[in-house]
């Protein structure tokens, strides 16, 4: 079960850990808060009165000020415009059709050993509807229902997830929960415990998750940490990337090329310039800890390979960026001749689907791949996530649905088109 964590951590922040690569340390730039506090950080000093030097004219004066930089000489965080950077990720727990055998998903661990070290880069096993394409079930709402089982899906719409007694089997060990959701669950590396009360626990070989019960909670994994603390506040670090929500408005971004100040009021920093930025979303509250019969994994049909659009496309731009080429050369290399076909679709923008698709297909091509591939524009029709939880935006969420989606049908079996 090696590396199951980083199929989990990279739903979340696939596109974060590829910032990181670029020139990046692997070293947080901070030290963790504990679990229970997340760690604000205060608003800058004005960069232009901390280096004014004696006997310069007000800052008023409009013969001495200096004029804002023009945006394009401003650093960006990629694949983000002037000033914006990644929200803090949203909990998910890994899909647990990975760990059972009985489930068809030999083809999905081979592949996610095989791109385990990519950064960018999300390896899962697809769930497939009447008409055999990929479907996003309901794996990034588990953590944020109510106590009555009620989530947001992917669509916005109110799913039930199972409650009181039920049932979760993997690899043919069952266990049961009992009435109030109270039940513990034990296979391999695979730990679960549901307190009852909302509060819950999941870990593996590589991935620990605590919910506490009143929004708040942590996510740990081999090289990133999220924390969230269920009034608005959070923070994210990890691969040198560290991002902090204030949950008032404000917030900031830094890794080893570029720090952000989002001062909460429509103004911040980029490395001590001054920007206009919008306030900060807070970071949507954690829900009670699903019960072991809502995490009883389904059928497979095959493996999905996931990356950002972030992480390939600027904003609004539909041209492979050349800071991907190592990711993509690491996609092309296993889609070889043990994958003899695969449909790559494009995600969250209807306007440059067709074009980013292709764009994709293309550059896999030149790097190597001999898998025979399709393009899809999937445009908004298939969200993983909800872009809105209780009301308010949840930047996190479409972030997630903003992504080009590999997706490799059992081998014996033909792409649909």
């Amino acid at each position: 079960m090696r590396n199951s964590a980083r199929t989990g951590i990279a739903v979340l922040s696939a596109s974060l850990v590829a910032f990181a690569a670029v020139g990046c340390s692997d070293e947080p730039l901070v030290d963790p808060a504990p679990a229970d506090t997340v760690t604000s950080v205060p608003a800058p000093a004005d960069p232009s009165s901390a280096s004014a030097s004696p006997g310069a004219e007000e800052p008023g004066d409009a013969a001495s000020a200096d004029p804002a930089p023009p945006e394009a000489s401003i650093p960006t965080v990629p694949g983000y415009p002037v000033g914006e950077f990644p929200a803090v990720p949203m909990f998910v727990l890994p899909d647990l059709a990975l760990f059972d055998d009985e489930l068809g998903a030999d083809e999905t661990r081979e592949l996610r050993d095989e791109l385990a070290d990519v950064a960018g880069v999300t390896v899962a096993p697809a769930h497939c509807g009447e008409d055999g394409r990929p479907v996003a079930g309901l794996q990034t709402a588990l953590l944020y229902g109510d106590e009555n089982g009620t989530v947001t899906a992917p669509d916005g719409s109110e799913e039930s997830l199972p409650t009181g007694a039920g049932t979760l089997t993997v690899n043919g060990e069952t266990a049961k929960g009992e009435a109030d959701g109270f039940g513990s669950f034990s296979e391999g590396a695979i730990a679960i415990r549901n307190y009852g009360d909302g509060t819950g626990s999941y870990s593996d070989d590589d991935v620990s998750i605590q919910l506490y019960g009143n929004g708040s909670g942590t996510y740990v994994s081999d090289g990133a940490t999220i924390q969230n603390d269920g009034t608005g506040a959070g923070n994210f670090f990890g691969g040198g990337v560290r991002i902090q929500n204030n949950g008032d408005g404000s917030g900031s971004y830094s890794d080893e090329n570029i720090t952000i100040q989002n001062i909460g009021d429509g103004t911040g920093y980029v490395n001590a310039e001054p920007v206009e930025m919008d306030p900060l979303p807070p970071v949507p509250p954690l829900g009670a800890f699903p019960t072991l019969a809502a995490l009883q994994p389904t059928e497979t049909c095959g493996t999905l390979i996931t990356v950002g659009a972030d992480a390939l496309f600027d904003p609004d731009g539909a041209e492979v960026r050349g800071d991907s080429d190592e990711l993509l050369e690491s996609l092309a290399a296993v889609l070889g001749e043990e994958v003899p076909v695969a449909v790559v679709s494009a995600h969250g923008d209807a306007a440059l689907g067709a074009d980013r698709a292709d764009a994709v297909v293309a550059a896999l091509a030149e790097a190597g791949a001999s898998s025979k591939l399709a393009s899809e524009d999937a445009g908004n029709d298939r969200p993983v996530a909800a872009a809105e939880l209780d009301g308010a935006a949840n930047p996190a969420g479409s972030e997630l649905n903003r992504r080009i989606e590999v997706f490799v049908p059992p081998f014996e079996a033909p792409p649909q088109k």
